[in-house]
């Protein structure tokens, strides 16, 4: 059976790692961290906001982006998410854009029309999402 160690990305597309701990089936003191990597955002916040499922509790959300390196060559960004809005889309108000806030600073939108932060107006929002942890 072989085992994969490594991949290489070549999608340019942002990514979802939802951090969740879990019981041990046989001791209820041990707990395991896992990262989930969903590659839409509904389904990380879908993941995130279940509460406790089968001995899963959800920690975190961040946000791995795609960014130009200082050498030229692509490279990836990843960012603890803190808070999530939606918005109707501009182009169609049935759609509603998602706009994430950084724990570094700064905003991700996702958005089907690709559509820019300026652009979004009547942010309603969705979660606060668990704070950056200390290192």
């Amino acid at each position: 059976m072989a085992v994969w160690t490594a991949i290489e990305i070549e999608l340019r597309h942002a990514l979802y790692l939802v951090e969740v701990s879990q019981a041990a089936e046989d001791d209820s003191e041990c707990t395991m961290t896992r990262t989930v990597m969903l590659s839409r955002s509904d389904d990380a916040l879908g993941l995130y906001q279940q509460s406790a499922v089968n001995g899963i509790t959800p920690k975190s959300i961040s946000l791995m982006s795609p960014a130009e390196s200082e050498h030229g060559g692509a490279a990836w960004c990843i960012d603890r998410l803190t808070e999530v809005w939606e918005a109707d889309e501009p182009a169609d108000a049935g759609i509603q854009a998602k706009i994430f806030a950084k724990a570094s600073g700064g905003y991700f939108v996702d958005s089907l029309f690709r559509t820019s932060l300026d652009q979004l107006k009547n942010w309603r929002p969705i979660s606060k999402l668990s704070p950056p942890m200390s290192v």
